[in-house]
């Protein structure tokens, strides 16, 4: 019932959250049917605290989407093959963080091409000891042989919860700019441990970063 309430919560409080909540300062590109796809260069690192059991690397197969919030009504399951890593670096008391560089772009391997993810506003708005809530906006567009076909432009809440030490779920709850909700679940398996990153892949030095960030919000005592 906690859980059933605190999501609520969470779902009622989404458009308030999505106004107010960390955007990017420079705007972000915009998309259409027929332009070349061009992934977009990351500019801002938010960082966030995430727990132990939710860091490492997570690798999913396939997604189901439903009709209602309840997740009985399937409505469809489709081939989303992708792997997600949380937790970049560790502070001097054993906390895992967790960095969003925006706008952050998830690449999900499709049937028939790719859909592109591109995160340009993300929150995690509360922290359970098996749970971790969300919310995010971002421009879903779609392409095959890098020639886009479909864009939508998504609010989502979503949920991470822990089934065991191997296993995730996440599940949320889609809404379109033309009032449209769709409901998605997947399950991912746990394919590596979690592995302190120091630079990311474009060169970008992560600790001192964190330690940036640790310090203008007091918390300098924290850094490594």
């Amino acid at each position: 019932m906690k859980t059933l309430l605190l999501y609520l919560m969470v779902s009622c409080l989404t458009s308030s959250l999505l106004a107010g909540a960390t955007t990017l300062k420079g705007g972000v590109a915009t998309w259409s049917p027929g332009q070349h796809w061009q992934v977009p260069a990351e500019t801002e690192d938010h960082w966030y605290r995430i727990p132990a059991w939710l860091a490492g690397t997570w690798h999913t197969e396939e997604g189901q989407s439903y009709k209602d919030p309840n997740y009985r009504i399937l409505t469809g399951a489709e081939t989303a093959r992708f792997e997600t890593t949380y937790g970049h670096q560790i502070d001097k008391f054993g906390s895992i963080w967790h960095v969003f560089r925006l706008p952050l772009t998830k690449d999900i391997e499709l049937a028939n091409g790719h859909r592109h993810l591109v995160t340009t506003m993300y929150e995690i708005v509360d922290t359970q000891p098996n749970e971790v809530y969300l919310i995010y906006r971002a421009t879903s567009v779609s392409e095959k042989d890098a020639t886009i076909y479909d864009t939508s432009v998504i609010d989502v809440v979503g949920k991470q919860r822990r089934i065991d030490d191997r296993r995730i779920e996440y599940s949320n709850d889609q809404r379109f700019a033309n009032g449209v909700h769709e409901y998605w679940r997947c399950v991912s398996t746990k394919t590596a441990p979690f592995i302190p990153v120091d630079f990311d892949k474009d060169g970008h030095d992560l600790r001192a970063s964190l330690a940036s960030y640790l310090t203008a919000h007091g918390m300098a005592d924290r850094i490594p």
